[in-house]
């Protein structure tokens, strides 16, 4: 191919004949879905480097795609259509983000439908010249057989195809690795690769967790890492210390014994207390925060019968008077004989160095007895006496002191479930200088650990160690995603894969599909009244929706929903009652309907497999040829929800939806059938004698929240919480007026006759929310207003317009100005 190009090119000399420019290499750098913004940070970041290492190698800037680092979301046909074959010999894909296997097939995870193995495999074979493909996912290797049956393809993955589940460091390694040796074969950056993650490993004292895949055409297989056997380059300098190894103890944080028979021992300061507080002032002076989190040690073991021992131990420094509530009093939940805690020491240094010692003997005898009191009053059938309060009031201490606190807590097993799956937040209010965790599953699979916020840990069996530095406050903002994609978490699930989840859940909702001539009953009431399709759908809707909402929770009942005969018969219900009986009732009218579980408000990680879910809905699937184009998502919990309109918490969700006897269960991404949209509309009419009506209304997710904000209330305080929508308090209220918010059939307005009291017309309402949205003058983070809803506020000082989707830095303080300009 060079000589081809080499003769062509003197032709053009030679003759003066014009020629088409002979095809260049491309590269594709795509950036899939992130479990937070920090990790969304450090993929963008590899992105960029990837980038630079291809402009080195000698692609011109136009031939570098790269995907989902702008906010957007990122889809399936966004990937495979920058994937199109084009006029270009050599094509790079890069993956980067994560991937999981979905009904047996990997697929690398996007918004909305996945990017199979099978949809890479096709885009890749339909491209002409050769092609190198990189995917630096977790679980990746299971993309490599079938890219090895294509002939001039050469692919390397980060991982093995399964047990691997872990963010891998190959994607760090192999840009840096482009970057250093841009002119480098593909198999050669493979290799630099490969040899700087295991450097890496060994460097830190780390039980490597990942182990690269390639395929070698000399011998037609696939080859685990290490390639070749020569050097090693040098490991790239961690982002974050190394931390300690597995095996830290919690009792790095010393607190002396008291004495035996005194619940407070007095002692004077020593060189080790005075120390503590140069070191905390020191950490403290630049910090307008009013405590500080010195070191915060978390153990957490969980058994094979599901029992989990946590062990805490904590020192903080209390910079102003402002934490006194916060970490003046320790608290010590309780709940036997489910989990109970036992304290394990307390000392308070003050200011001048002398410390205070709290005994915890006294706290604990008073506990133990409250449980035995309380299993003694279980057997006996008796209700149980005052429990001592779950806090401890802690003495002497004031601004300036150091708090260190430790305490052990011990769960029993539930039996609610037969697989074990929780969560435990880290968030703390106040920064966070170093936070030492740890924690240990019994040994083998199926047990995962997933810190989507975390990184940088090291694993030795079935124990994983972080050793974080300088971890932030949780500060959650108006307008911020669920604090699970940013906020530190860490959890533990033993549940093997979804399909093992679909299955227990098929086992306990057994039968519980089961109608009678309730039902029936039900179905033709509204076919009867409604011959078409869509009539039924919302008339099926409507009649669920008007259920009352009773939460059933107790044992099995918290996951098992109730049988729709029973639900409609005693008209009430809660979320998974009322969706399986809309399911029923869509069944016996022929439109086919799904049950589905959602994690509502929250984020559901569907690369782990775990229990995530605290809602139920129903999901009646897209079916053009009766004229609905998408999947149609109806949550029947919220009776202000009128039919069409994706309930508040729900859009842009995963639910994972059932088929109708529970066999199956598919994760889908809740949408809107139309553009989320929302309109606040007021008409305001000048009358006489400084008089003047105004009319409130709405539309789409609006109109709901409208109806929740005069809900139950009286006529005075209707009256106040009109007044309390413009701030101004430039009118009295003569008589006001509304529709039934229960009645979805029809628009709901409120009416009101007001006394101007400046003579003239106030500013446009404050809708709830969102003078905080715009409180401050920058964001440091994306933020979403109404999860990402297109809203209009329509006044007669004009309109303003809040975009869909995500509102970066950038164009917050362009929206910000204009609302400032609208309000006033």
């Amino acid at each position: 191919m060079p000589r081809l190009r080499f003769l062509l090119i003197c032709q053009i000399f030679i003759t003066g004949l014009a020629i088409p420019a002979f095809a260049a290499p491309r590269a594709v750098i795509v950036v899939g879905l992130a479990a937070g913004e920090t990790q969304a940070e450090r993929l963008q970041s590899h992105a960029k480097t990837m980038r630079e290492g291809f402009l080195a190698r000698g692609l011109p800037s136009s031939a570098i795609t790269v995907l989902g680092t702008s906010g957007e979301r990122l889809r399936r046909d966004t990937v495979l259509a920058a994937l199109k074959p084009s006029t270009d010999d050599e094509t790079w894909i890069v993956l980067l983000g994560t991937s999981a296997s979905r009904g047996g097939e990997l697929s690398f995870q996007v918004s909305g439908p996945r990017l199979t193995a099978s949809d890479l495999t096709t885009a890749v074979k339909a491209l002409p010249g050769h092609t190198f493909v990189v995917v630096a996912t977790p679980a990746s290797g299971g993309f490599l057989p079938p890219l090895l049956a294509l002939p001039g393809v050469e692919a390397v993955a980060a991982t093995a195809d399964s047990g691997e589940v872990n963010e891998p460091r190959f994607a760090e390694a192999w840009a840096e690795s482009l970057v250093a040796t841009p002119k480098a074969t593909f198999a050669e950056l493979a290799d630099s690769a490969a040899k700087r993650v295991e450097s890496f490993y060994e460097s830190s004292s780390l039980a490597q967790g990942e182990h690269a895949r390639l395929i070698d055409r000399a011998t037609g297989r696939i080859i685990e890492a290490p390639f070749t056997k020569a050097a090693a380059p040098a490991a790239t300098p961690a982002s974050r210390p190394a931390g300690p190894t597995p095996g830290f103890s919690v009792a790095d944080i010393n607190i002396p014994k008291p004495e035996e028979d005194t619940e407070i021992t007095r002692k004077p300061a020593t060189d080790e207390t005075r120390a503590l507080l140069t070191e905390a002032r020191e950490a403290a002076k630049n910090s307008a925060y009013a405590a500080l989190y010195l070191r915060r040690d978390i153990e957490i073991i969980v058994d094979r019968d599901f029992s989990v021992l946590e062990r805490h131990r904590q020192r903080a420094f209390l910079r102003t008077g402002e934490s006194l509530d916060e970490l003046g009093t320790l608290m010590l939940p309780s709940n036997p004989p489910d989990f109970s805690t036992r304290l394990e020491g307390v000392r308070i240094i003050k200011p001048d160095g002398s410390q205070v010692l709290v005994n915890p003997r006294a706290y604990d005898e008073r506990r133990t007895a409250d449980n035995k009191e309380a299993d003694d009053a279980r057997a006996q059938g008796r209700p149980t006496g005052p429990l001592a309060p779950p806090f401890l009031p802690l003495p002497e201490v004031t601004a300036g002191c150091i708090i260190e606190a430790a305490w052990t807590i011990e769960r029993r097993s539930s039996a609610s479930i037969p697989e074990f799956s929780e969560q435990w937040n880290l968030a703390e209010r106040y920064p966070t200088r170093l936070l030492n965790l740890r924690v240990v599953t019994p040994n083998g699979a199926p047990w995962t650990v997933f810190d989507p916020n975390l990184g940088g840990w090291a694993r030795v069996n079935s124990t994983h160690v972080w050793h974080l530095t300088d971890v932030p406050a949780f500060e959650h903002r108006a307008g911020d995603p669920p604090a699970s994609r940013f906020a530190p978490w860490v959890g533990v699930s033993s549940l093997a894969s979804w399909d093992a989840f679909a299955a227990w859940y098929q086992r306990i909702a057994t039968d519980s599909g089961t109608t009678g001539p309730g039902v029936t009953s039900l179905a033709d009431e509204i076919a009867q009244a409604h011959p078409d399709r869509a009539g039924r759908l919302r008339a099926a809707y409507e009649r669920v929706s008007a259920l009352r909402y009773v939460a059933i929770e107790l044992g099995v009942g918290a996951f098992r929903p109730r049988t729709p005969e029973q639900v409609w018969n005693q008209r009430y219900g809660d979320c998974k009652d009322k969706a399986n009986l809309l399911v029923a009732v869509l069944d016996k009218l022929g439109i086919p309907a799904e049950f589905a579980l959602v994690n509502r408000f929250d984020h559901t990680f569907t690369e782990w497999p775990s229990w995530q879910f605290n809602h139920a809905l129903a999901r009646v699937p897209a079916a053009p040829a009766d004229g609905q184009p998408t999947d149609l998502w109806l949550d029947t919990t919220d009776r202000l929800v009128p039919f069409g309109i994706v309930a508040p918490g729900d859009l842009g969700r995963h639910a994972l939806a059932f088929s109708r006897d529970f066999s199956k269960a598919t994760f889908h991404e809740i949408t809107a059938a139309q553009e989320p949209s929302s309109v606040w509309k007021e008409l305001w009419t000048p009358g006489t004698d400084n008089r003047a009506t105004v009319l409130l209304g709405a539309d789409g997710s609006a109109d709901v929240d409208l109806r929740h904000l005069f809900l139950d209330l009286s006529p005075d305080q209707r009256a106040r919480r009109l007044q309390s929508l413009y701030p101004t308090n430039g009118f009295t209220v003569i008589r006001i007026d509304l529709g039934d918010p229960y009645d979805l059939a029809t628009p709901f307005v409120v009416k009101a006759e007001v006394n101007l009291l400046r003579g003239k017309l106030p500013p446009p309402l404050s809708v709830p929310g969102l003078a905080s949205f715009f409180a401050t003058e920058t964001i440091s983070r994306p933020i979403w207003w109404d999860e990402g809803r297109a809203t209009r506020f329509v006044h007669a000082n004009g309109t303003l317009d809040l975009p869909a989707g995500p509102i970066t830095p950038e164009v917050y303080k362009e929206l910000r100005n204009r609302w400032l300009d609208f309000s006033r």
